[in-house]
């Protein structure tokens, strides 16, 4: 029973690596700039600076890799860009709806 468990533990995390490196992929993708759609109507370089220090986005793009995929196993889902809230919490408050 211990080589089957750890045999299928053994094939989930490369598919989970993958499928992670695949998300975060299709994030980058995405047309335009975060920071700047985030400055809003202003657009001052100096707010667009600090938005990308403050969400990491002027890292390289694997450190920005590791800290998104850091904060997604510790909970860390991010702020919704709408609401300006947590979207763990978000979710959270969708979650008893979805299981009655």
């Amino acid at each position: 029973m211990f080589r089957l468990i750890s045999r299928r533990l053994a094939e989930l995390l490369p598919t989970i690596l993958i499928v992670s490196i695949l998300i975060f992929g299709l994030q980058q993708l995405l047309p335009g700039d975060p920071a700047t759609i985030m400055a809003g109507e202003e657009r001052d370089p100096e707010v667009i600076a600090q938005i990308r220090a403050q969400y990491r986005l002027d890292q390289p793009v694997p450190v920005q890799y590791f800290y998104w995929i850091k904060g997604v196993l510790s909970g860390d889902l991010g702020e919704s860009m709408r609401l300006k809230q947590p979207v763990s919490e978000l979710v959270a408050q969708k979650l008893p709806v979805t299981l009655q």
